[in-house]
């Protein structure tokens, strides 16, 4: 989420700020005040399954490990773009990496037809949770798509990660 600074000096009208902090206010505190209304999985119950769960390569919370892109191997395969080495490292075991590949991604790869399929499998298939959040949050920007809206629907219902469940939801409404 991009920051911004509200500076009103004493002489400008402060119509331009006000504006500012409600359109701020629109595109993420209202969609997250709703995502939170839909308790996604809180109170957590103990006694509840999720259909989408991750085995752990060891007892790291944050998901360090394979993460199995068989699905979508051909985006690993250079094309010659400048993105290329962006979409290698989701290939990699260190979850930063992968974190770092999808917000590079963002930037240097928007219009890479690679882009969106790999988000999309990074959603559903990721073993680290923040990973998951991250590919919710640079989906949110193609929202509309069916493909895109079906996703992170299922994975507001399926997650087994309330954070994720939670970030689909908020995303979902952007």
């Amino acid at each position: 989420m991009p920051t911004t600074g509200w500076i009103i000096e004493v002489s400008s009208p402060p119509e331009r700020v006000a504006e500012s902090v409600l359109a701020g206010f629109r595109r993420y505190g209202w969609p997250a005040i709703q995502a939170a209304m839909d308790s996604p999985g809180f109170p957590p119950d103990p006694h509840a399954g999720w259909a989408r769960t991750f085995p752990r390569a060891d007892d790291n919370r944050r998901g360090d490990g394979p993460p199995s892109l068989d699905a979508i191997a051909w985006v690993l395969q250079p094309t010659g773009r400048s993105a290329d080495k962006w979409f290698a490292k989701l290939d990699v075991h260190s979850v930063g990496r992968r974190q770092d590949a999808l917000r590079m991604m963002d930037e240097e790869a928007a219009d890479d037809p690679r882009r969106l399929p790999a988000l999309l499998d990074r959603l559903a298939r990721d073993p680290s949770p923040e990973v998951r959040e991250n590919a919710a949050a640079a989906l949110a920007s193609r929202g509309r798509e069916a493909t895109v809206q079906r996703a992170l629907r299922d994975t507001a219902d399926h997650d087994e990660d309330l954070q994720v469940r939670w970030a689909a939801r908020r995303d979902l409404r952007k």
